[in-house]
């Protein structure tokens, strides 16, 4: 039997984002290196943890990636009506979607 995590592609608000870089002293050069900082990706895992505090462990999301543009109608990733278009989505994020099934889970306790 094959078992796989939850896993989640995320597209934050990166002004919110920029906004908590800032007032915690975090640089960057670029958005990609933000959304790659160990301690964003802390507040993010951190922030989901207290979402998920009421489900059950199988539920919760085990990995996930931040995104720098959401998903759009206009990339064909959105119907007209804002549904998901998995299909589409699972092509476009390919290779981020099955980095998250083959490398073991980021641990932020050493940040």
């Amino acid at each position: 039997m094959l078992f796989r995590s939850v896993t989640a592609i995320i597209a934050p608000n990166i002004e919110a984002v920029k906004a908590y870089a800032s007032s915690h002293n975090i640089t960057y050069d670029r958005i990609e290196d933000l959304l790659e900082n160990p301690k964003i990706y802390a507040l993010f895992e951190e922030r989901i943890a207290e979402a998920q505090s009421d489900m059950a462990s199988f539920e919760k999301i085990k990995k996930f990636r931040l995104i720098k543009r959401g998903f759009t109608i206009e990339s064909g990733e959105l119907t007209s009506t804002l549904k998901l278009r998995r299909a589409v989505i699972l092509q476009n994020y390919k290779s981020l979607i099955d980095e998250m099934y083959e490398q073991p889970s980021i641990n932020t306790s050493m940040v």
